[in-house]
């Protein structure tokens, strides 16, 4: 694979259908022969691999990636044989189901007041660079809470509001005291927490 593909497969609005084609016919080979982790060089989640990959259970575990971009984490995870699934903005959903048709059952549009989240108990949901989008950013938690197991984990990051610049298309950007407040507001209890970097990684516990 060249990088110009692996630039069109890890961004689904310069994706091409014969990018995408490409992709579907590869993509068991390049996941069973060069991920043996749970780490994609170029995917926009793989800075967050290192940190989130140590709450993973072992599969075939529930995952639930909210904010699921173009789907390639969930596909990541369905070839580490996690029960992985995938929510983002209808529009977002469109674009990934088209790039990636073998899991287009898999990712599912989401509204924004967080209703339609799919399924339930799940053992571990991420959401990684999504909190900062939201509007009703305050319903996100508790909306989450309610689809997680007992004891399971929810790790989110999100841009530190203490080092990093507001982009203009961040309604909120958040400190390490507050994502941890709103959790406890939620019923969640913050297991591990990293604020040395321009992004926050929290890790919270039903």
């Amino acid at each position: 694979m060249t990088e110009e593909l692996l630039s069109a497969i890890y961004d689904s609005q310069e994706a091409t259908a014969h990018a995408a084609r490409m992709w579907s016919e590869s993509q068991a080979w390049y996941f069973s022969n060069w991920m043996p982790e749970i780490e994609a060089p170029g995917a926009w989640w793989s800075q967050y691999a290192p940190s989130f990959q140590r709450f993973l259970p072992d599969p075939p575990a529930r995952v639930l990636d909210i904010g699921s971009n173009n789907g390639s984490l969930v596909l990541s995870l369905r070839f580490k044989h996690y029960e992985a699934y995938g929510v983002d903005l209808p529009e977002v959903v469109e674009r990934a189901r088209k790039l990636l048709p073998s899991i287009a059952e898999l990712l599912f549009p989401l509204n924004l007041e967080f209703d339609d989240l799919p399924g339930a108990d799940y053992d571990i949901v991420l959401a990684l660079s999504v909190m900062e989008h939201l509007v009703n950013w305050r319903a996100f938690l508790p909306k989450v809470a309610r689809v997680m197991k007992p004891e399971a984990v929810f790790y989110m990051t999100s841009p530190n509001g203490r080092k990093a610049g507001k982009e203009h298309w961040h309604w909120r950007q958040f400190t390490l005291e507050e994502l941890v407040a709103l959790g406890a507001e939620s019923g969640l209890v913050t297991i591990w927490a990293d604020a040395m970097t321009a992004s926050l990684g929290v890790a919270f516990q039903k």
